[in-house]
């Protein structure tokens, strides 16, 4: 659990800006800030279904834009 939260939070530092605000707000407040999916889904007045999937679909995005550019990689070689 610990990679994929490493990895996520590696995914937000290049590739929020391919997000919507919203769905980079989402994958911040529980990948970042620790908030549950009901926290996040009060905030945002969705439900939490629409929470997971918006923060699966963000995340799938950002790992899709990296398999392309392979931008973790070579920032970690840097």
């Amino acid at each position: 659990m610990l990679e994929k939260l490493l990895r996520v939070n590696r995914l937000l530092e290049l590739y929020s800006g391919l997000l919507t605000e919203r769905h980079a707000r989402m994958t911040e407040f529980y990948y970042v800030d620790n908030l549950s999916l009901g926290e996040i889904a009060e905030i945002e007045a969705i439900s939490r279904q629409a929470v997971h999937d918006g923060i699966e679909r963000s995340v799938e995005l950002m790992e899709q834009a990296d398999a392309a550019m392979q931008l973790v990689d070579k920032t970690d070689r840097i």
